[in-house]
């Protein structure tokens, strides 16, 4: 399996130069880029590049680059805890009562033991937040990838909340080759992918997409013949 380069953004660019073009058809005179248009326009530049994107919606590059920008600051930190089911992040935020609360918790905690399994099948305590590892197909919002990878760089996981492609920097994984697994946070099966070399860049897209079609990317340093993810024993 070679090198791979991203297709994650023309689609993306497709449906903003679709929405783009019907807003010239119907705009009144002078009027102002609709919010919604420029997250369209942000989010194809996040997976296809600035260049690329001002050209096809003949948006102002500069402009464009300083509202990727913005988007970018508000990404979460890489400080912040790195790993969420798709939607309990999300849930913390909103104001719950007691029994909303009570039900939510009883409701994710099967799901929540799973993500443990996960944790303790590899040596989580060397995990160490790394974004370096996502090369393209980033999003914002509900939808942002997260990467953590050990210190050592015998593993790496990578969140990905809906199923998005994601483009990853294999250099990352310290070895020859590296043992790549698709793991369900939502029943705890793992996936053997199979085997990618650590060089250049891979693109992997997850078995599903879409709202609660969360997946995490588990990479391991294929010498080292570790257990399936979510796997715990001796």
């Amino acid at each position: 399996m070679g090198t791979k380069r991203t297709g994650g953004g023309t689609g993306r660019l497709t449906e903003a130069h679709r929405g783009f073009t019907q807003w010239r058809r119907t705009r009144r005179r002078r009027e102002r880029i609709p919010e919604r248009l420029w997250r369209m326009a942000v989010d194809a530049a996040l997976a296809g590049g600035v260049s690329v994107t001002a050209r096809r919606l003949g948006l102002n590059r500069t402009q464009l680059q300083e509202r990727l920008r913005a988007a970018e600051q508000q990404a979460p930190p890489e400080e912040q805890p790195c790993f969420f089911l798709g939607d309990t992040a999300w849930a913390l935020f909103l104001r719950l009562d007691r029994k909303e609360s009570d039900e939510y918790l009883e409701k994710r905690a099967p799901q929540m033991e799973i993500m443990r399994r996960l944790f303790e099948s590899r040596r989580w305590q060397t995990l160490e937040p790394d974004q370096g590892v996502i090369v393209a197909g980033q999003q914002l919002g509900e939808r942002h990838l997260q990467a953590a990878r050990a210190a050592d760089g015998k593993f790496l996981f990578v969140y990905l909340p809906w199923g998005d492609q994601v483009t990853v920097d294999m250099t990352k994984i310290k070895g020859q080759e590296a043992a790549a697994w698709w793991f369900n946070p939502r029943d705890g099966r793992a996936d053997l992918i199979g085997r990618v070399p650590c060089r250049d860049t891979h693109d992997f897209l997850p078995p599903s997409q879409g709202v609660d079609n969360d997946w995490v990317l588990v990479l391991d340093d294929a010498a080292q013949e570790m257990r399936p993810p979510g796997s715990v024993g001796p």
